[in-house]
């Protein structure tokens, strides 16, 4: 194949090396790699046909790399639907059991609504006898003062009662 010399846009050469344009670009920084700028401004990459088989070989050794990486990706994420399934069950007993909680308050709350509801009843009829109450009390003050006056009346004697 030779030893040819051919400008890649960034891009290209990225596609062709497999590296991304910023690594590219560190390496014509550094000087691994020869540039020059195209008629358009942008940079081109000079790639000779040994540089790109040293990298095509490259990405071959990279490639088993991924594969692992991929196989424990795929691990992961086997490991990681099994723990969401133990949460989702965890969860779903959790919420049962909320619910049968919830129940028991609710009926703990009827309840005691039921007691507050008795003790009112019984409060305005205790209100009610002591409201009773007060107004025979003050018919009976009433009454007392009546027989006091009547009684006052009859111990008068007779003769004051003739004049008056």
């Amino acid at each position: 194949m030779g030893n040819q010399q051919n400008l890649y846009t960034l891009a290209k050469a990225s596609e062709l090396t497999g590296l991304s344009t910023e690594a590219l670009r560190l390496r014509i920084k550094r000087g691994k790699l020869t540039s020059e700028k195209g008629n358009d401004g942008q940079p081109r990459v000079r790639l000779t046909s040994a540089e790109l088989e040293d990298f095509a070989r490259m990405l071959a050794q990279r490639k088993p790399t991924l594969t692992q990486q991929e196989t424990d990706n795929s691990n992961a994420v086997k490991v990681l639907e099994a723990a969401v399934k133990v949460l989702r069950e965890q969860s779903e007993r959790e919420r049962t059991a909320l619910g049968s909680e919830m129940a028991t308050l609710r009926e703990a709350l009827k309840q005691e609504q039921t007691k507050a509801d008795m003790v009112k009843v019984e409060a305005i009829r205790e209100r009610d006898r002591a409201e009773g109450a007060l107004i025979r009390a003050a018919a009976s003050e009433a009454e007392a003062k009546t027989l006091r006056e009547a009684l006052e009346a009859a111990r008068r004697p007779f003769w004051r009662r003739w004049i008056g």
